[in-house]
C-alpha cells in the first residue's frame, strides 16, 4: 500500500465532526425548499483544491491537521440554472483560517447535473444572511 505522504492530495479542508453534518442537514429546510431529488452533501469546507506542494494553505493544514475548529454558518446561497441548482451555507471562521475560495462555504445540496464544486459560482448578491449557528470541524487532508 502507498504511504499517504506519497499519495496525491485531492483537496484540503475542514471536515464536519461532532454532529455538525447532522446539524446542517436538519437546518437546510429552515432556509430552502429541498427538491426530493437533491443530492445532500453537508460534509466539509474546501480550503484548497489540488494544492501545490509549496501552498501556504497546505502548510497551514499540515501544521493543524486533526485539530478541531469552530466555525459559523452565517448565510445561505443558491445558484440556479438550466442544469439544476446548487445550495450552500457560507462559513465564517472564528480564527485565522486560510482559504482559497472567495466565499468559504459548505455545499448543502445539488440537483440535476450540478456538481458540488459549482457552489463556488454562487454570486455575492445570491447569498442571504441568517442567524449564525456554530459547527465543529476538523482540519483534514483528502487524498486521491
Amino acid at each position: 500500500m502507498t504511504d499517504k505522504k506519497e499519495r496525491e492530495i485531492l483537496y484540503i479542508g475542514l471536515k464536519m465532526v461532532n454532529g455538525s453534518k447532522e446539524e446542517l442537514i436538519s437546518r437546510i429546510e429552515d432556509f430552502l425548499e429541498v427538491n426530493k431529488d437533491a443530492r445532500v452533501y453537508c460534509d466539509h469546507v474546501t480550503l484548497e483544491f489540488k494544492p501545490a506542494e509549496d501552498s501556504e494553505i497546505l502548510k497551514w493544514v499540515k501544521e493543524n491537521e486533526g485539530r478541531t475548529i469552530k466555525v459559523l454558518a452565517e448565510k445561505y446561497g443558491i445558484d440556479i440554472n438550466e442544469c439544476g441548482e446548487v445550495c450552500a451555507f457560507g462559513i465564517l471562521f472564528d480564527e485565522d483560517v486560510p482559504c482559497r475560495n472567495e466565499i468559504p462555504h459548505v455545499t448543502l445540496t445539488c440537483t440535476g447535473n450540478r456538481k458540488p464544486v459549482e457552489s463556488n459560482n454562487i454570486k455575492e448578491k445570491e447569498w442571504k444572511e441568517i442567524i449564525p449557528f456554530e459547527l465543529d470541524t476538523e482540519v483534514c487532508i483528502w487524498y486521491k
